[in-house]
């Protein structure tokens, strides 16, 4: 406040403060970045409360800890934007970079959502980029294709309905303290053993919790239409009453129910993935083993759904008779217009035909589709890693393929580099071999396979997610408040650098304290002991010399070392000899 209102002094001051200054912190990132020699731009958009455009800018990097090669994401700066153009973006992320001193030659990759100004063809800003830097490849982010094949483009309308009931459920509970304590007190009287007493909401960053929200929800069905039929029928107030009433019909219909099953059999594969794919530490070819390994699964479950079903139906009738009511399907109408509308013998027969059948193969297309250009991406970039390249014919075909990549490696020399490299791991076991391009990074000698190390490098450092930038969205909303709603760029920046970078300082400082505190442990015994033999031998020789001071003379002299007699005094003068004992 003081700075704001014109005292120069502290202006002057928090400018140039070397404790934890903006500068020296972004200074060291980017010089870790400039060093690392492949690095991936990772961009995202949301508006703070003043409605003002803010786009974090956060760079994925490798680097070394301890010995180790280890992917790191780190935030450097918020961006205001009066305009969300392609033309518009890339001119101010190529701004910022430039301002930061960022090397972009190399930048190796460009992390973004599905927004259509970032991955238009023409004039998106990942094309604008990829004209002045064009091995900056861009990447869907994983966790957000997930996402989109899961919640938001499922074509099968039951599947819509049932997530979209359970939102405002959600929602309604939230909004009351009274209906939130109501469904606190029957949810631990009914599971008196579980931790959590609440609903989790949909969230549209957080992923994870799209996943645990359909999870919890089915855990806890039968308590909340315990509650809504409380709230429906002796409650008072109106309002209350017929939301109540509304939710209460619409989630114990049999199409929702068997919808809930269906989806949370699903969820439950895809939550791994989900988390999996916003680890930082995981690269896109090991991101992508997830995606084909949950694909299977589906894919398993798709061609066996008669006895699969069975299954997810028995949990339906079950969650049905549990709040008294019966599996029901919907009447049959001479001519199909909008919903299913098939003739069939038993209820699980048409559930497993309008619901079940239509989900996993959308289900299934939707990750495919959305998965396949992350997929051409590292095809061939993927066949470096050991458990890939010991069955792997390298080529020209395979030369033409990572082109883009000239200014980084040396064509000549690479062949013959990828054949050695191939004979270091042709008589160990499968188990044994490096599994990702990072555990690879470590077993690669960068003076014997320098262009093997640069490719694995630029594998290594792809883009898996943007979750790096979404969790920077949580910092902006706790600094830039109601309260608070004027932080200048400068300052709005300076915070969430050093909140970036406070887990990872602490992790080091906690190491470092650690040997620390053993060296000292163990010095500082030493040490004691040591002081303790000093002062008594100080108190020794001060004993010796008042006696010494009181007798007359030609009396012995002490040495200072061992404390035994070494010369004579005459009147006074001392007689420099060395002492016989120590030597001294």
């Amino acid at each position: 406040m003081r700075a704001s209102c014109g005292y120069n002094v502290l202006v002057s001051h928090l400018a140039t403060a070397p404790a934890n200054a903006l500068y020296i912190i972004q200074n060291n990132i980017v010089k870790e970045v400039n060093s690392s020699g492949a690095s991936t731009l990772l961009v995202d958009e949301t508006s703070d409360i003043s409605r003002v455009q803010q786009i974090p800018l956060s760079i994925r990097y490798i680097t070394k800890d301890e010995g180790r090669h280890i992917v790191k994401e780190d935030f450097l700066s918020f961006m205001d934007v009066e305009q969300t153009t392609g033309v518009y973006l890339s001119n101010a992320i190529l701004e910022a970079l430039e301002k930061l001193n960022t090397n972009i030659k190399f930048l190796i990759g460009q992390g973004y959502d599905g927004a259509a100004a970032m991955k238009r063809s023409y004039k998106g800003v990942q094309k604008l980029i990829t004209d002045k830097q064009p091995q900056a490849l861009y990447v869907h982010c994983c966790a957000h294709s997930l996402n989109l094949s899961i919640c938001h483009f499922c074509d099968v309308q039951s599947i819509c309905n049932t997530i979209g009931n359970i939102k405002p459920v959600g929602t309604f509970f939230k909004a009351s303290s009274k209906r939130t304590q109501l469904l606190r007190n029957k949810i631990k009287e009914a599971f008196p053993d579980k931790k959590y007493s609440n609903l989790i909401a949909f969230c549209e960053t957080r992923w994870v919790e799209n996943h645990n929200a359909i999870l919890r929800f089915w855990e806890l069905y039968t308590v909340i239409v315990e509650v809504l039929e409380f709230l429906s029928t002796t409650f008072t107030d109106i309002q209350t009453s017929a939301k109540s009433s509304q939710l209460l019909h619409s989630i114990t219909i049999t199409e929702f129910v068997v919808s809930l099953c269906l989806a949370k059999q699903v969820f439950s594969y895809t939550i791994n993935l989900s988390k999996a794919l916003q680890t930082v530490n995981s690269d896109l070819s090991e991101a992508l083993e997830y995606v084909d390994s949950v694909y299977n699964v589906i894919q398993n479950l798709r061609n066996n759904i008669e006895a699969e079903f069975k299954t997810v139906f028995a949990c339906a009738e079950n969650l049905l008779s549990l709040v008294g009511e019966e599996m029901k399907i919907s009447r049959v109408a001479k001519k199909q217009t909008n919903r299913c509308n098939i003739i069939v013998s038993s209820p699980e027969e048409y559930f497993r035909i309008s619901i079940a059948i239509p989900f996993f193969d959308d289900l299934l297309v939707q990750i495919n589709d959305r998965f396949l250009n992350h997929k051409t991406i590292i095809m061939s970039l993927r066949s470096i890693t050991p458990k890939y390249c010991v069955t792997y014919k390298f080529d020209e075909n395979f030369i033409n393929s990572i082109k883009l990549y000239s200014s980084l490696i040396e064509f000549d020399m690479l062949l013959p580099e990828l054949e050695l490299w191939k004979l270091k791991y042709k008589n160990i076991q499968p188990k044994l071999l490096p599994h990702s391009a990072l555990t690879a990074l470590d077993d690669c000698k960068p003076t014997f396979f320098p262009n093997v190390y640069v490719l694995l490098k630029i594998l290594a450092a792809l883009p898996v997610s943007t979750s790096t930038p979404e969790r920077t969205f949580s910092s902006l909303k706790r600094l830039k408040t109601y309260l608070r709603n004027s932080i200048a760029e400068d300052r709005l920046n300076g915070t969430p650098v050093k909140n970036a970078l406070e887990e990872e300082q602490t992790k080091r400082e906690s190491s470092k304290l650690t040997k620390l505190t053993t060296n000292k442990k163990l010095f500082n015994g030493n040490f004691k002991k040591q002081e303790f033999q000093q002062k008594r031998q100080r108190k020794s020789f001060q004993k010796k010399r008042q006696e010494l001071d009181t007798s007359e003379d030609d009396e012995e002299c002490l040495c200072l070392k061992c404390l035994k007699p070494w010369s004579q005094s005459k009147s006074g003068e001392w007689i420099k000899i060395q002492c016989i004992s120590c030597k001294r």
